[in-house]
């Protein structure tokens, strides 16, 4: 399963956008606001556009880049922190939580690992449970995997105690609409990430599923990695029951998911049908998905639809769950033949009538 790349550019030969710029908003907004107010959605887009067109507030960030532009490229943790100490003495409104959260932004939208590190480590001498720090950290640090899923796995604990229980029980399923819920959500997703690249495929599966019941609207896009763990285990009913709430018509992914899951239900029909629509939406997945073509690591935040870059992200999904059903490959390999008929998967757990 791929991550995005961390900074870009929504158009050729614009400047580029920061990963985390809404994110930055959103945080100034509700920090500026009465915290005993919830906003409404017409409310917060007034505050961001106040914000955006030049308001009464200084963001975070643009305080912060005058300490960690790249011209400060070799200064160490302790000169970053020493610089925000500087700051935040100046500026008494700034929180040392938002601004290590800010230089913790700054880390995942470098390029330059060792940058990234120092970053992180300045946030965390500002705020020790600053948790996207913390995942960053165990990313760029860990020696081996079994490391990685420890630090995660604490890194995600710290993001509990942080939150407390009293905000799991009240926020429950709205946790993207609550930035301070954020990077807890982005620390599961890479813990679920890494647990299936270690093997603990069960656990990985677990956390998926849970990051979905915080998060039913799926900002993420969790649902189709979960989708594509429950097809790599051949847990064909619920990857139906996922189709069923989650599926997009207009995505590629989505297409070629429902199309090897439709085959392994044993609704072959659909599944040709649902195989020539995904084609249709993007023809580059099928050599990717066949071993014709390597996928790359990094893949565009926002592909073009029907491109290759969108290929390459729904490989990086899928990949692996078509490559475990080696009949649904040899469909895929020959679908081109009129008169080929397809194979019985290997195996099926959906009880339903193929149709």
């Amino acid at each position: 399963m791929g991550k995005p790349e961390r900074s870009r550019s929504e158009e050729p030969g614009q400047p580029p956008v920061p990963l985390f710029a809404i994110e930055r908003l959103l945080r100034e907004v509700f920090r500026a606001s009465d915290e005993s107010e919830w906003l409404t959605q017409a409310e917060l887009e007034v505050e961001v556009q106040r914000l955006l067109s030049g308001g009464r507030f200084l963001t975070t960030a643009a305080h912060l880049a005058e300490h960690t532009a790249a011209d400060t490229a070799a200064d160490t943790a302790d000169d970053i922190a020493d610089d925000i100490a500087d700051h935040a003495a100046a500026h008494p409104f700034d929180h040392p939580a938002e601004l290590a959260q800010e230089l913790a932004f700054q880390a995942l939208e470098s390029e330059d690992p060792d940058r990234a590190l120092q970053l992180a480590d300045g946030a965390l001498k500002l705020d020790a449970r600053c948790l996207d720090a913390l995942a960053l950290r165990a990313l760029l640090s860990a020696e081996d995997g079994a490391e990685l899923v420890e630090q995660l796995g604490r890194a995600a604990a710290v993001g509990e105690t942080v939150l407390g229980e009293e905000f799991f029980s009240e926020y429950m399923g709205d946790f993207w609409a609550l930035v301070e819920a954020r990077p807890y959500l982005r620390t599961l997703r890479q813990l679920a990430e890494v647990l299936w690249d270690q093997g603990r495929r069960l656990d990985a599966v677990a956390q998926f599923e849970e990051l979905l019941d915080l998060d039913p609207a799926d900002h993420q896009g969790n649902a189709l990695s979960l989708l594509a763990c429950y097809l790599c285990l051949g847990e064909v009913g619920r990857g139906l029951d996922l189709l069923d709430e989650y599926y997009d018509p207009d995505d590629a992914t989505w297409q070629w998911g429902a199309a090897l899951a439709h085959y392994l239900a044993g609704r072959y029909r659909r599944a040709d049908r649902q195989l020539s629509l995904a084609k249709t939406l993007n023809p580059h997945v099928t050599a990717f998905l066949c071993g014709d073509r390597d996928v790359p690591e990094d893949f565009s935040l926002r592909p073009a639809p029907g491109s290759e870059a969108e290929a390459v992200a729904c490989a990086q999904i899928l990949a692996a769950a078509w490559s475990a059903h080696s009949s649904a490959l040899l469909w895929l390999f020959t679908t081109e033949d009129d008169d080929f008929e397809a194979p019985a998967p290997e195996s099926s757990t959906d009880p339903r009538d193929p149709i």
